[in-house]
């Protein structure tokens, strides 16, 4: 049997173990025993640290498993498998120490693995046995502290209800179960589409006027859903001289519901095509009222055709 001595170091960048060459096929018979220090020093801070040998070929290939380690002298001892012949060549090894997510780790140092009489052993990443993860499970479970891993597991239990409970109500509710609303969404509810698609407006005047202050068209306030929209046309003149309303140059202006309810009675000053010229109206929600400037120039080239309520 081969056992190789070694001193490796957790501080030193290299270690030097000398020339250590293992032959594939020599199994179980090859042994590293090492003395692991710390500043020169024997380490004694691992102790209730799980100890793995690690080995890493090219390609990423890693060999890992669990080795003896003597907290008392800090002497890790591993006895080669299989694994760790798997490719012919120089090795990178080192140990680690492991405990509850701390972990420390010796300099790399190397062996070499020369041909046995048996073919190359190809087989990659590697699993291990099942006596050995028994090994594993049994060190870990003995130096082991379980009490963060139980709070850990407790409150993982309580977030797991907690949204089970949310994802119950969440499917139980299949017509809205996001609770969505109009107004969360900024869009039109169920309500104003209806008005919307079943208003076809109502026509409450219908002929051509200047629309002077002695002018009102009245209606039933309570049929306005929406708002207005007044029609305007030019107004025929030979000079001085009225002709009467022409049907061409049509305009089109919508006054909304809330904007009559916020400004009830107050001037609406209405440009038409012409630079200079305009219509003023007084819009209530239940009547439209005009005014005198209507009907001076240049605003006497144009007049009112149609008033829509909607």
């Amino acid at each position: 049997m081969s056992v190789y001595n070694m001193t490796l170091s957790t501080t030193e960048p290299t270690n030097n173990v000398g020339v250590i060459s293992v032959r594939q096929g020599d199994k179980e018979s090859q042994t590293f025993v090492a003395e692991i220090i710390e500043n020169n020093i024997s380490k004694d801070d691992i102790n209730g640290y799980s100890v793995f040998l690690n080995v890493m070929f090219e390609d990423n290939i890693i060999a890992r498993d669990l080795a003896a380690f003597d907290y008392g002298t800090g002497v890790a001892t591993y006895t080669l498998n299989a694994s760790f012949y798997q490719r012919i060549g120089k090795v990178s090894a080192y140990f680690s120490f492991e405990k509850d997510g701390v972990s420390d780790s010796t300099a790399n140092f190397e062996y070499t693995v020369i041909p046995g009489a048996c073919q190359n052993i190809r087989q990659g990443n590697y699993i291990y046995e099942f006596e050995q993860i028994k090994d594993i499970l049994e060190q870990i479970i003995n130096n082991g502290d379980f009490t963060s891993i139980i709070s850990d597991i407790s409150a993982l239990r309580r977030i797991t209800t907690s949204n089970s409970n949310v994802l119950s109500n969440h499917v139980a509710d299949k017509e809205n179960p996001h609770d969505l609303t109009p107004e969360k969404l900024g869009v039109y509810g169920k309500s104003e589409i209806d008005i919307m698609t079943n208003v076809s407006g109502k026509v409450v005047y219908k002929g051509a006027t200047y629309f002077k202050a002695s002018n009102t068209i009245e209606w039933d306030s309570q049929i306005m859903k929406m708002g207005i929209i007044i029609i305007f046309s030019r107004w025929e003149r030979d000079g001085e001289t009225s002709v009467g309303p022409g049907d061409y140059h049509f305009k089109h202006e919508f006054i909304a519901k809330a904007g009559i309810e916020a400004h009830a009675g107050m001037n609406h000053r209405i440009g038409m095509s012409d630079p200079a010229a305009m219509k003023v109206v007084y819009p209530y929600l239940g009547r439209l009222t005009g005014h005198d400037s209507n009907s001076a120039s240049p605003n006497n080239q144009w007049c009112i055709r149609e008033v829509i309520v909607i």
